[in-house]
């Protein structure tokens, strides 16, 4: 935070053109280090910590700006050969190297049943020439993995989703009718 700070000083607390007094730095680089670490929003985290959008905006900026600024010489260039063979050997004295192929990635993650079907789609099983096996008739015809590919993209669209959603309470509605309670 101290390096940060230094670097720029829009992180520093000071008195607005009112006298009155802004924002502190760890509130600053708090919403930063949660929109990075999260993924979230500028409307999600800008509730959470009330500050306005164009602030959050510039924080993150500015923030990105000075750790660019000032580690990128340090930690964030490519790694050297020296580097390299100093984490190897780290890894190597804690069994990393061992144990990294010591279970199924199948035990450990649940397979999606879509992402599974989508990716047979996509792989194709190949013959000895390079060209695709066409013994099935949805591989021959690409009509089908298009449907079905924009209708997976619809279910996941928000808007869709959302639409569906008041459809289903309006049909609900005007099927037991709208008691106010």
């Amino acid at each position: 935070m101290h390096d940060v700070c230094n670097y720029n000083t829009y992180f520093i607390q000071k008195y607005n053109a009112v006298g009155v007094l802004g924002l502190l730095p760890e509130q600053k680089l708090t919403v930063v280090l949660r929109m990075l670490a999260y993924g979230a929003s500028v409307d999600h985290v800008d509730e959470i910590v009330r500050m306005g959008k164009s602030t959050i905006l510039e924080c993150l900026v500015r923030f990105c700006d000075a750790i660019e600024n000032l580690y990128t010489r340090d930690y964030l260039r490519k790694p050297t050969p020296r580097d390299l063979q100093r984490l190897l050997r780290k890894a190597k004295a804690r069994d990393f190297l061992e144990d990294e192929y010591d279970y199924d990635a199948l035990e450990v993650f649940e397979p999606d049943p879509m992402n599974t079907a989508l990716t047979r789609i996509y792989e194709r099983p190949m013959g000895a020439n390079g060209q695709p096996m066409e013994h099935e008739l949805l591989i021959r015809d690409d009509r089908y993995n298009n449907l079905m590919i924009d209708r997976y993209q619809e279910m996941q669209s928000l808007y869709v989703h959302e639409k569906r959603q008041v459809d289903l309470i309006e049909h609900l509605w005007d099927m037991k009718g709208n008691h106010g309670g």
